[in-house]
């Protein structure tokens, strides 16, 4: 038995692979699942797939407190329910995030030996079972983020399309631009996902809350105290939403205005002693000729 190295989001793409079924249950298989066990522990984790250590076979270990499970080639034969799971990835350390996950599940896999077996998952360990087996298809929790962020999208587009009010629709629309363009970014880097924690498990689904409830007030055709001060406040707020997704996207460019700042300086300098900028300092410093100072003491001069 023996620690394996566990590849991060970024060092490999096995990670993004499709495993392939166990054919052979044999003493390698076996090795490899008691390697994957005492890696599992040593990392503190709740669970393991076979492609985190540089396997590419269907595989997983996991252990959410009560006790070790090993699946051979599972697959989820149904699930009930829903959950709204926080979670992280030894494979993407640092970070976590919202996913929406079945509250139960059935799984069919076979054990070290071959045997076919069913196992019920429920709560923590229907999330663990479903996030592990994500990893056998390439597929990480942060993609379920980014899915969960395009239904938020296509529900902004539903909002859009019901509610009758141009300039709340105008809005609407404004909020589903900002909202692409910030999933665009977050999948395209996805070091940048502990920086839409905040954006992904407040803002959106507050904002989508609100919206909701405009939409629902607005059809009832009636212009009571409570519906027309609620609308009223939520049409109120709509353009500080806006500045609020408009912020989180322009964080997502801190460390780039940064890097690319410090650039412009560089080059700017470069330009300037060129004589291509200008910068009176560095102009006038080209220009200039040092003085040649004129020796007073019979033409010795010493220099320290």
């Amino acid at each position: 038995m023996a620690i394996r190295k566990i590849v991060k989001l970024g060092e490999d793409d096995v990670l993004r692979k499709h495993a392939r079924r166990v054919d052979k249950f044999d003493k390698r298989l076996a090795t490899l699942l008691d390697d994957m066990a005492d890696t599992l522990y040593e990392a503190d984790g709740a669970g393991l797939a076979a492609p985190q250590v540089g396997i590419l076979k269907r595989a997983v270990v996991i252990d959410v407190g009560e006790g070790l499970i090993e699946l051979v080639n599972p697959e989820i034969l149904s699930s009930e329910g829903e959950q709204m799971c926080i979670e992280g990835c030894l494979s993407v350390p640092g970070r976590r995030g919202r996913v929406l996950r079945p509250e139960k599940v059935l799984v069919h896999a076979q054990d070290r030996k071959g045997k076919h077996i069913e196992l019920e998952g429920e709560g923590f360990l229907a999330n663990a079972i479903c996030h592990e087996l994500d990893h056998l298809d390439g597929v990480l929790y942060v993609d379920k983020m980014i899915e969960d962020g395009r239904k938020a999208i296509a529900e902004m587009k539903r909002l859009d399309d019901n509610i009758a009010d141009p300039t709340i629709s105008a809005q609407i629309v404004r909020l589903q631009e900002l909202s692409g363009k910030i999933f665009v970014q977050v999948e395209q880097n996805p070091e940048k996902l502990p920086q839409i924690r905040k954006f992904m498990n407040y803002y959106l689904p507050t904002t989508l809350k609100i919206l909701n409830a405009y939409d629902r007030m607005g059809e009832q055709g009636v212009a009571g105290e409570n519906i027309s001060s609620t609308m009223h406040k939520v049409e109120g707020m709509m353009a500080t939403i806006i500045t609020a997704f408009e912020k989180q996207l322009d964080n997502l460019f801190g460390a780039e205005a940064m890097d690319i700042s410090t650039d412009m300086v560089v080059l700017e300098n470069m330009m300037a002693r060129e004589g291509l900028s200008d910068d009176p300092l560095h102009r006038t410093a080209q220009q200039t000729e040092p003085a040649q100072a004129e020796p007073d003491d019979g033409g010795i001069t010493l220099e320290l």
